[in-house]
């Protein structure tokens, strides 16, 4: 590498399984049983060691200024040797480790690759990452014995207290071989052009690492009473499903609904949706949705067809309710559920997955909002988040950011704009409710008014907020009049398609620095034919050379990253200052609280019961002053700090 003194060795830890309970993962970082590693400088030469002697051999590294440390998925490995050299020796590596990345020495080959996609191809959420993939990919290495009853990936706690002479030869070739191929792997990936901000997405990623890691109690009875509710809501819509000739459960191989789906799009003037392979109708949750956002469920005179989809599609959200959220929740048990908070995706941006706390329903969707028209009083799918509950002696403290994403255009605005604010960041910085602003443009009326008569309880003026807040968060990202028709309906709202027109020119009088401006410096990254090149503001708010760029193949793709991409590497600074806070600094009101979910823009912060004022300070000042600011320095940013005695709620 770039210092003669460096040493750079990709390393792998074996562990003992990590802990499962039907869908519930209860135990994310386990014990390590060995640890091997290579010099990417001679990636043939391999070594290995047992836990007394690797907790000693890391622990010299970690101490040593000069090591770089890379792994395949590295703050797993991290993570576990921190936790075995506790277990094993007693020692607090927290300072160590966090002074590793903090220094830029820690290394990562999925983080390293995402990064490359995003800038060759503008996608990574479909990618394999597995490292036989990569190993294959990258370092013309086929990889073995990573699946199957007899692979040794799930069995090395049989060996714990066999001495490594003795191991058999599979086992041990199969722990040397994957710190051979990370270093091929990384030695590839190192020579293509990418995207160069990995160090800071790998501080975001020990934040969220350690998010997961220690994860969310959750409350069995208070699921259960939701699961069951569902299992009851479910049955009668199966029923209609049955006497339309659709067996419930083998809904997706049923002639009768593709026939159905077929039917139903040839009614809405359209063609059907087809799968992935184009030989089939798609009976996907995305076509129910499609199906829905094109009018389906608001159709005047609705006949047997939209009754059945109707049924099906509210079968299908009860169900997912019930197999992606409650029964992990009913499988964690007693124990911590753990999550997979994956720290890079397309947009800049996070997700979640096993189970997805993101996608957890804040609000109801059209299904639930017929539901209670017809007089069903739930649970609906935002009460599931009262499953999720504190520690003993602990509660939630928790707080979100306001308007983020518009402060994030305003700001992306601002940095084309020679470091000016246009009217969006001005209206921001004034402390308006920018969909009250957008109201009160669209309606010609004062915004005092507005804003005394929304805080009154006024309907009228609380459902043309609701209107107003769909085409802010819209048509920034270029969104047309049909899509926003589309997005609304979404919520069992129809509205004809003038009416989103008036709204959409009422938004762009309002904040004409959009479709001026912006998609005047939008179409200056063009670099083919409906094929965009865009860079990302980097610490500052303000565009840097050796920052994250990203390819974008259509316009509205183009428009939404900036600003997407803006709002997540906020979110992994301030992520990063609130862990340093909780685990490393014994100065902090938070030391030795723990953060347990974040949700696209919210944290929660698992607290002990004292000092509330000054713990809410402190996390105001470490998500705004030290994370978004440093991205978002020109447009103020709200950040309201709730605290949750029993449960999470919205």
């Amino acid at each position: 590498m770039s210092d003669t003194n460096e040493r750079w060795i990709a390393f792998d830890w074996e562990t003992y399984p990590i802990v499962e309970s039907g869908k519930a993962t209860t135990k994310q970082i386990p014990l390590g049983i060995c640890m091997t590693w290579a010099s990417l400088d001679s990636p043939g030469e391999r070594h290995i060691a047992h836990r007394a002697d690797a907790v000693h051999i890391f622990k010299e590294w970690a101490e040593d200024d000069a090591v770089h440390l890379v792994g395949h998925n590295v703050t797993f490995d991290m993570l576990v040797s921190s936790y075995t050299c506790h277990m094993e020796q007693g020692w607090d590596m927290t300072s160590l480790i966090w002074g590793m990345y903090r220094a830029g020495r820690v290394h990562d080959t999925i983080i390293t690759k995402a990064l490359r996609l995003i800038f060759e191809r503008g996608e990574c959420t479909k990618t394999n990452y597995k490292l036989d993939y990569m190993a294959k990919e990258y370092a013309n290495m086929e990889l073995t014995g990573k699946s199957g009853g007899d692979a040794w990936r799930m069995r090395y706690n049989e060996l714990d207290d066999v001495p490594l002479e003795d191991w058999p030869e599979a086992a041990l070739e199969y722990a040397l071989t994957d710190a051979e191929a990370t270093a091929r792997v990384y030695n590839a990936l190192k020579g293509k052009r990418h995207g160069p901000n990995e160090y800071f997405q790998l501080c975001g990623d020990l934040a969220f690492g350690l998010t997961t890691s220690w994860g969310i109690m959750c409350d069995p009875e208070w699921a259960g009473w939701i699961y069951d509710h569902n299992i009851r809501e479910m049955e009668p819509r199966a029923e209609v499903l049955r006497d339309a000739g659709v067996r419930i459960d083998g809904v997706n191989k049923q002639k009768p609904m593709r026939e159905l789906f077929a039917k139903t799009w040839r009614r809405l003037g359209k063609e059907p949706m087809m799968t992935d392979s184009g030989k089939n109708v798609s009976l996907s949750s995305k076509a129910v949705k499609e199906l829905e956002s094109a009018g389906l469920f608001t159709l005047e005179n609705a006949d047997e067809t939209v009754e059945i989809m109707r049924a099906y599609s509210e079968f299908c959200t009860l169900s997912k309710q019930n197999t992606t959220y409650l029964e992990p929740m009913l499988d964690a048990g007693d124990r911590s559920l753990c999550s997979r908070l994956v720290t890079l995706i397309s947009t800049g941006r996070s997700s979640c997955r096993s189970p997805n706390f993101q996608n957890i329903p804040a609000h109801l969707n059209a299904d639930e909002q017929r539901r209670k028209e017809n007089g069903d009083e739930g649970p609906f799918g935002p009460h599931i988040r009262g499953g999720f509950v504190p520690r003993d002696g602990r509660i939630f403290m928790v707080a979100d950011y306001s308007q983020i994403e518009m402060a994030s255009l305003a700001q992306v605005m601002a940095a084309i704009n020679g470091g000016n604010l246009t009217p969006m960041g001005e209206m921001l910085n004034e402390g308006r409710d920018p969909h009250l602003h957008l109201l009160a443009s669209y309606w010609d009326t004062d915004y005092s008014e507005l804003y005394a008569r929304y805080h009154d309880g006024d309907e009228e003026v609380d459902w043309g907020r609701f209107l107003m807040k769909g085409a802010n968060y819209g048509f920034g990202g270029m969104a047309s009049p049909k899509t926003y028709q589309q997005d609304i309906r979404k919520f069992g709202v129809a509205v004809d398609i003038g009416f989103c027109e008036a709204i959409y020119n009422a938004y762009h009088d309002t904040y004409p620095g959009v479709k001026g401006p912006y998609l005047n410096w939008l179409n200056s990254c063009k670099v083919g034919w409906n094929e965009y090149l865009i860079p990302q503001l980097g610490p500052g708010g303000q565009f840097r050379d050796n920052w994250r760029k990203r390819r974008c193949n259509r316009l509205t793709q183009a428009a939404n990253t900036p600003f997407q991409g803006l709002v997540g590497d906020g979110c992994k600074k301030a992520a990063w200052e609130i862990q340093s806070a909780c685990w490393e600094k014994e100065s902090s009101p938070l030391y030795g609280d723990r953060m347990v979910l974040f949700v696209h823009d919210e944290f929660c912060i698992e607290i002990v019961d004292e000092n509330r004022q000054e713990k809410a300070d402190e996390f105001v000042r470490l998500a705004v002053d030290e994370g978004m600011d440093v991205f978002i320095p020109d447009v103020e940013i709200g950040f309201d700090v709730n605290f949750m005695e029993e449960r999470w709620g919205k």
